[in-house]
């Protein structure tokens, strides 16, 4: 149940999460995560501030539990 979910919200945020998780989970380097963080700032940059603070969190999270 808790993987449907999680592959549910994956194709929701297809745009923003896969990327970042495709390449985290390739090489999680520091100059990879630094560059995802770039990407994901850029993107949320582009959104509104609700949605950029609800996405920095997700990310942060996701930071975290790596």
């Amino acid at each position: 149940i808790i993987v449907e979910a999680f592959t549910e919200y994956l194709v929701s945020m297809t745009s923003f999460v896969v990327p970042n998780l495709f390449f985290q989970s390739r090489r999680p380097s520091r100059k990879c995560l630094r560059l995802s963080k770039m990407n994901s700032d850029h993107y949320t940059f582009k959104v509104s501030r609700v949605q950029s603070r609800t996405l920095g969190a997700l990310a942060k999270q996701k930071l975290q539990r790596d």
